[in-house]
């Protein structure tokens, strides 16, 4: 009797049971062994769109969007980039990266909750919805963060400032103020544009480069006196007074909102406390009403 016929009859004397149980001991093994493999690979950075194969694709596909968006491409990065998607989600600074992801978002969420509904509308809707959210947490994460940099951005006017009267070189001055910047956000802009400014770059390109991060207009100014400080026309006094007193509008900016945001917490207070000597006479009102005081209490 050769091999293969007494492996044959020994699988087929086995117990039902018990060959299931080994088939699922396989299966399972396998299952783990290939979850290594997939996670040694993750953790190399071993990515489709790092392959050959897969960057071709990668590139044909986003090219083909590029070319047949009618200007759709550009505008989605202009606004991906302004406000700071890049910096939220790693990734996101790519247009077709970003509606790729957002695609598989929505279809999955689609198909997950047309399940659980028992609907395909209600799966699309909440699909929407997810997507609008998400749209409406990266506008409202770029305004806050705008209004967080005021004080950096008060502090980079002041101490670029007193540093050009010193006549320390533009790129050191604004190398200088980056450790004490709060913002991450900005921190990290503002490194990159003092490593273009002092390796000689292109001034008026790093400095587009860096407006187009923010949708502020401090940093825009900012950004134009840096160009003009670099040109040969820039005269550095008039342009240290124009700070100042970019500064000053600053910093009135800046304590208005802090005043806006106070009053705006008082009024907080001051309703929820009339809600709850509201709720409380009410509540007294109708034990009272009711003859059944030491009840209710």
């Amino acid at each position: 009797m050769g091999i293969y016929e007494t492996v044959t009859g020994w699988f087929l004397g086995l117990d039902g049971q018990i060959l299931r149980g080994m088939l699922l001991a396989v299966m399972l093994t396998a299952g783990g062994l290939l979850a290594v493999v997939f996670y040694r690979l993750w953790k190399k950075g071993i990515r489709l769109k790092e392959e050959k194969a897969g960057q071709r694709i990668y590139e044909n596909m986003e090219e083909a969007f590029r070319e047949k968006g009618g200007g759709t491409y550009e505008k989605l990065a202009a606004w991906l980039k302004g406000i700071g998607a890049e910096f939220f989600v790693k990734g996101f600074g790519d247009p077709f990266y970003f509606l790729a992801v957002n695609l598989g978002i929505f279809l999955g969420s689609m198909m997950l909750l047309g399940i659980l509904g028992s609907s395909l509308a209600y799966g699309l809707l909440m699909g929407s919805v997810i997507l609008l959210l998400e749209l409406i947490f990266m506008a409202a994460k770029d305004k806050e963060d705008n209004q967080k940099m005021l004080e950096d951005i008060a502090f980079l006017y002041d101490g670029t400032a007193i540093q050009l009267s010193g006549n320390i070189y533009i790129a050191h001055a604004v190398d200088n103020c980056i450790p004490y910047m709060e913002s991450k956000r900005l921190k990290q802009a503002l490194t990159e544009l003092s490593n273009n400014l002092m390796l000689g770059g292109d001034v008026a390109g790093a400095t587009q480069d860096f407006k187009e991060k923010f949708n502020n207009t401090y940093l825009d100014t900012f950004c134009n006196v840096i160009v003009q400080i670099t040109s040969q026309t820039g005269e550095a006094g008039s342009l240290i007074e124009d700070m100042s007193k970019q500064l000053t509008a600053l910093q009135e900016t800046a304590f208005m909102q802090k005043k806006k945001a106070t009053e705006n917490k008082l009024q907080i207070c001051i309703i929820g406390i009339f809600l709850v000597f509201t709720a409380l006479i009410f509540y007294l009102s109708i034990a009272s009403m009711s003859g059944s005081t030491g009840i209710l209490f």
